[in-house]
Parts: C-alpha cells; structure tokens; sequence
C-alpha cells in the first residue's frame, strides 16, 4: 500500500511538472519600433564600403504604422559625422518596413525597405537616388513589443476595460472570453 502511495505522488508530481514546463504560444502585440538603431549600410552595387548609420525613430504612429525620425551616417568607430539626414516612413503588415532617408543640405536621398525580425533587429534593402544599392542590417537597438499574458496586459495599460477586450497575452489557441 505505501509502495502505491509513493508511486502515485511520483507519477502526480511529474505530472504537475509537465504542466508547469509547458509552452504556451500568446497573442504577442504590435511592434514598437521607436528605439535608436546602429545600422551597417553594404553597398552591393556602385560603391564599395559599408556605412554605418545611427536612426533615431522618435515618432510612431501605431494606428497609422506612419514613423519618422532624423540621423546620420558617420565613421564608425572613429565618430566623425559626415551627413545628417532626416527621414520618414511606414510600418505594414505588422513587419513591413519602408523609408526614405532625405540628408540635408543635399538632393542625395535612401529609400529603403526591410523587415522587422522576430527577435526586434530590423533588415532589407535600399538605394541611392545615385544608383547605389545596399543590404543593411541593424546591429544595436531592437523593436520591441509585448509579449507577456493577458493579465500582465490589463495591468500595464491605462485604460483598463479596453485592455480586458483585447487578445493580446491570451493563448494563440484560445477564443477569448465566453459567458
């Protein structure tokens, strides 16, 4: 009998460890893509040197995906500044990124096209108005989003009612609340 007893708290536990280690996959929310990103430039066409540029979005817009912000293209890790730019763009299908970098005191202009990656890098494609082409890459600053469950959710926000409607942090498998 104690032998039944000691296999059965065994089995029970193991059990209750399953659970707790299970995964669940949330609804995560939209991207927060306002952050300061280090961001290389390789030219693949028409020039031949990787520039590194520092972009600062400091508007989003996360109705619109509408963003803009300013920046400049400098000597990395030397920190001479070569050209200042100010910048807009669009966030769409939740990833989707494109821009136009306008320098100042110039006609010379990027425009550019990416994703934001699961983890928050953010990657693509651009070119010059002068027929360069570049490959760039972040590799400091991240987009960020929530990712946590539906009562950390509620909590964070101010508007408490709303939050509680919204799916984000339930389980993707779930239909939301039912009475």
């Amino acid at each position: 009998m104690k032998l039944k007893l000691i296999t059965l708290a065994l089995v029970m536990s193991l059990f209750i460890v399953n659970i707790s280690n299970a995964k669940v996959e949330r609804v995560k929310g939209g991207w927060n893509i306002q952050s300061t990103y280090f961001i290389n430039f390789e030219c693949v066409s028409g020039c031949t040197d990787i520039q590194v540029h520092v972009m600062v979005i400091d508007f989003f817009n996360k109705e619109t995906g509408g963003f803009s912000g300013w920046g400049y293209y400098y000597d990395y890790p030397g920190g001479v500044i070569y050209a200042w730019w100010d910048m807009s763009g669009i966030l769409t299908d939740g990833n989707r990124l494109a821009f136009i970098l306008d320098y100042r005191n110039s006609d010379y202009e990027i425009s550019g096209e990416g994703n934001i990656n699961e983890d928050g890098t953010i990657s693509g494609t651009a070119q010059s108005n002068e027929g360069e082409i570049f490959n760039w890459q972040n590799f400091s600053g991240r987009a960020d989003r929530f990712t946590g469950n539906h009562g950390q959710y509620v909590k964070s926000q101010g508007s408490k009612s709303d939050a509680a409607h919204s799916r984000l942090g339930m389980p993707a498998q779930s239909k939301g609340h039912t009475k």
